[in-house]
């Protein structure tokens, strides 16, 4: 497996992969329900976490679709999610500038109960939709991320490049999106590591070196 990057840092080399088999983020206990209609045909559910049976071409546009899940759904906060598809995929809660390779696919949906339960006492207020509606928009923009490959992964090398032994031996996976955060996290581990790495070194060296010096001492007794 290639590094994207491969860099030095306190004395120590860090490489920076992607995560080939990063955990999608639908499986984490999210507060949103997302749906996603596959491009293909309304038939095929790309994401179906409301077990929606009806389709966008059941209706005149996407407002009397939403109308009908809010009334399955009295009291929910929903945001429609959109999809972008070029060379690679993206998925935001905005909108794309290009209406030639983006449009809408589907919607997210936090739940009455979800909102009381996470936010709340024993009232929906403007500030707990809000609350909502930001994070219903983080999940789908982590979505996108992991959709779009763009998980990542570190490991910390010794000063030549290979593989650190035992103890010293220092990697992690599932950092989603934010290229910048790997990177400082696999820097903290390398400064961590590279201070007792080169101490043990030095400990090493200067063990060999009392030694070689009693073993030429013992050399020059016999003589």
């Amino acid at each position: 497996m290639d590094a994207i990057e491969t860099y030095k840092h306190a004395g120590l080399t860090i490489e920076i992969h992607a995560d080939e088999g990063p955990e999608s983020p639908r499986s984490w206990d999210n507060a949103g329900k997302l749906v996603i209609y596959s491009r293909h045909g309304d038939s095929h559910m790309e994401v179906n976490e409301l077990d929606m049976t009806f389709r966008p071409d059941d209706y005149p546009g996407w407002d009397e679709l939403e109308a009908n899940v809010l009334e399955c759904y009295p009291k929910a906060e929903l945001l429609p999610v959109y999809r972008y598809e070029h060379s690679n995929v993206a998925y935001n809660t905005t909108g794309f500038s290009c209406p030639w390779d983006s449009g809408r696919v589907g919607f997210i949906l936090c739940t009455k109960e979800t909102m009381l339960h996470e936010w709340g006492k024993k009232i929906i207020t403007r500030k707990v939709r809000e609350q909502a509606r930001a994070c219903m928009s983080s999940e789908v923009e982590t979505y996108s991320q992991w959709a779009n490959g763009e998980v990542y992964g570190y490991i910390v090398k010794d000063e030549h490049g290979e593989d650190m032994p035992g103890d010293y031996h220092d990697s992690c996976w599932g950092f989603y999106g934010d290229m910048d955060y790997v990177k400082g996290e696999a820097e903290s581990a390398a400064s961590s590591i590279a201070e007792r790495w080169f101490k043990s070194a030095e400990s090493r060296a200067a063990a060999e070196e009392q030694q070689r010096q009693e073993e030429a001492g013992q050399q020059r007794l016999a003589i």
